[in-house]
């Protein structure tokens, strides 16, 4: 049997008994049409049960098991049946994905309602007061509006039937529950006396009962050693309270479903940072992730060679190398243009690096812009380079607007293969590839300089050729499994603005402005064959960055390899990073507790 990822399994007639049982078949029924169903692919099984279930007079059912598989691959619908789904007192799942995204949309629209009261019913979900939970106590401003909350509730299942967009866990888990809580990510602050501490460890615990994840800076916290005068004695310092909420985040799952996730902050200028960089060693703070909290004075130091900033800094790179923590937060950077400080009262945490809508990325069937990918499916198979040099097909998750009215540059790009001049806009902070020390390095574009060598990919006749890695013809590209379907169908310098010089076809070395103390091209071999297949070849030279106004910017998710190709020129690209994370404010409350959108 064929099934919907494109694999092959031996034909199972009892699981497709369980699955028209969990639809609500009689036992009798679901086994007679499990024996007779056809066994060549999932596509004509799924189909003929329909069919059989509706011409035998079970209409209910036959929604049932269409919208129980709906498109889902058996592992997706088995991390459903796990996390999100409600179950009754046996442990048996009670909803299908189309009944929990249906709770889940009446939930999320209930603020249309305007606080009048609701229908029981709505699509065919019952409405409860379980639903108004995330409302309660709220002072809405405006007259509620039935026909706009029907309209709604449809158009949010519907995106979350197509996996257009989904919410966080909480909200898949607990919307329409006694349990109500919907938000993820949590900011609690940690005073430094013992019953404020205890306080914030039992919130912490309520938070990772209900579903969420927990930061916490602990630089308020004295050193170890520090003498505490109610008590006379020496201070434990924050590392042995990081321990204590590790604990608990191991005796107590996010929701009863899984582990509990942790922010763990200190500052830079904390006498026990030292402690904080190495506290990860070996299985110590296993529910934790940690980041040292920089500013400009902690980098000012550096750059002026003050030992003690040097000796963490270095301290830092050998134990990311080793364990791959601590990450570094630069709250310098990320606060210096925050138009939310003063409404919100705090600092953000993260920027979000991305592209100008127009900027076209090289999909299984050719370039696309991301404001037409906007427009397509959540999913697209995209041209991706692979780890050993290979170029494959993965799927890029969810391309769409990631930040709105932000700064952006205009990255100057000269084509050696072609000749031609590119203009693209994206933000400052955005990383692509340059060739240095014939080697790839990821490296942000307001960093880089005119001159640098930059990492492409061109096509010539019906190869596909790298500066750095493998040649592969174009109906070769290796197609890395994919699941989930879809394909869509591009101020100043808007588009992609090609000015050309005339094609070079000529093999002429580049100036030795541009070339190694080998006086070769930067990662090119200097062979014909071998990995990179082709002597000196070409690709794009940065000739300037332009500071521009303000856009919306757009990107998407490539897992594992994590980056892509845009388009610079006809048959030309270079090679993109992927994006950052979502800016947010460092807390809001909400709930009576911090929410925070970097912890989890």
């Amino acid at each position: 049997m064929l099934k919907r990822t494109g694999t092959a399994e031996d034909f199972d007639a009892k699981k497709l008994q369980h699955s028209l049982q969990q639809a609500g078949c009689d036992i009798e029924v679901a086994e007679e049409i499990a024996v007779m169903a056809p066994r060549d692919s999932a596509v004509s099984i799924h189909d003929y049960v329909t069919d059989q279930l509706i011409q035998r007079g079970y209409p209910t059912q036959a929604i049932k098991y269409k919208s129980y598989r709906s498109g889902f691959t058996s592992n997706a619908l088995r991390v459903l049946k796990q996390r999100y789904f409600l179950h009754d007192d046996t442990g048996k799942p009670t909803e299908t994905p189309h009944e929990m995204f249906g709770r889940v949309a009446v939930c999320m629209a209930m603020p249309i309602l305007g606080g009048i009261e609701p229908p029981n019913m709505i699509h065919g979900f019952e409405i409860t007061p379980f639903h108004t939970i995330p409302y309660r106590g709220k002072q809405w401003k405006k007259k509620g509006d039935l026909d706009s909350f029907s309209e709604t509730v449809q158009q949010y299942h519907n995106i979350m039937m197509d996996r257009r967009f989904m919410p966080n866990s909480p909200a898949l888990m607990n919307a329409g529950t006694p349990l109500g809580q919907l938000s993820a990510c949590f900011v609690l602050h940690i005073p430094d006396n013992l019953p404020g501490i205890m306080d914030t460890v039992k919130n912490t615990a309520l938070i990772f009962q209900s579903g969420g994840g927990v930061g916490i800076n602990y630089s308020s916290l004295r050193p170890e050693g520090a003498r505490v005068g109610s008590t006379a004695s020496a201070a434990s310092g924050p590392i042995s309270f990081m321990r204590f909420v590790d604990g608990v985040s191991d005796i107590i799952k996010q929701g009863g479903r899984r582990r509990a996730a942790n922010m763990g902050i200190l500052d830079a200028h904390h006498k026990d940072i030292m402690k904080f960089i190495m506290a990860k060693h070996g299985q110590a703070l296993t529910n934790f992730n940690i980041s040292v909290g920089t500013d400009a004075k902690f980098w000012d130091d550096v750059q002026n060679g003050e030992s003690d900033a040097n000796n963490i800094l270095d301290q830092i790179a050998a134990s990311a190398h080793r364990s791959a923590e601590p990450g570094v937060i630069f709250f310098d950077n990320i606060n210096k243009h925050n138009v939310l400080e003063k409404a919100r009262g705090e600092p953000l945490r993260s920027t979000n690096p991305c592209w100008g809508g127009e900027t076209k990325v090289l999909t299984k069937d050719g370039p696309v812009s991301f404001r037409d990918l906007a427009l397509g499916p959540s999913q697209v198979q995209v041209v991706t380079r692979e780890e050993d040099g290979s170029l494959s097909y993965r799927t890029m998750e969810n391309p769409g607007i990631t930040a709105q009215n932000v700064e952006v540059v205009c990255l100057v790009l000269c084509s050696e293969q072609t000749g031609e001049c590119t203009a693209l806009r994206c933000t400052p902070t955005h990383s692509v590839y340059i060739i240095r020390d014939a080697q790839l390095e990821k490296i942000e574009v307001q960093n880089l300089t005119p001159g640098m060598s930059v990492a492409s990919l061109y096509k010539d006749d019906d190869i596909w050729e790298q500066t750095m890695g493998v040649s592969v013809k174009h109906n070769e590209i290796q197609e890395i499994q994919l699941e989930g379907t879809g394909h869509p169908t591009p101020g100043i310098l808007p588009m992609n603005l090609v000015a050309r010089k005339g094609k070079q076809k000529k093999e002429k070395k580049r100036s030795e402005d541009f070339m190694t103390s080998e006086g070769t091209t930067p990662g090119v071999q200097t062979e014909k064959g071998g990995l990179f297949g082709k002597l000196f070849r070409k690709n794009h030279t940065v000739l300037g960055i332009i500071r521009l106004g303000k856009t919306d910017v757009y990107n998407g998710l490539v897992h594992q390899t994590h980056n892509y190709f845009v388009q610079c020129g006809e048959d030309d690209y270079i090679l993109s990073g992927n994006c950052g994370e979502q800016a947010l404010p460092k807390r809001v409350m909400q709930f009576g507790f911090y929410k925070s959108g970097n912890v989890c």
